[in-house]
């Protein structure tokens, strides 16, 4: 059984930092790519009873992934905010 994008989010994303967090990216993509080079080997049995199925397997962490992308995104707002901020006190200019 999988688990949604948002226990995944409670469960292994919620509180890490930025290497963390792209840590578990890399690790998603890795995964993502595994399961498709499965899919995609010859000898690969569609027939086998397997639950869940890779396809379900890739959909959720493709989930997973943007979870993980939207937190490193809203981690990452304020520190490009203070660079923003920098830059145009170096420039003078007013925000």
């Amino acid at each position: 059984m999988m688990i949604s994008p948002e226990s995944y989010y409670e469960e292994y994303l919620k509180g890490k930092t930025k290497e963390e967090i792209m840590t578990a990216i890399r690790g998603l993509k890795q995964e993502i790519g595994r399961l498709k080079s499965t899919l995609e080997n010859p000898d690969y049995d569609d027939n086998a009873i397997i639950h869940p199925d890779k396809f379900t397997c890739i959909y959720w962490t493709r989930g997973y992934l943007e979870k993980a992308k939207e937190t490193l995104r809203e981690n990452m707002k304020g520190a490009f905010k203070w660079k923003k901020r920098i830059w145009c006190m170096k420039l003078k200019i007013n925000i």
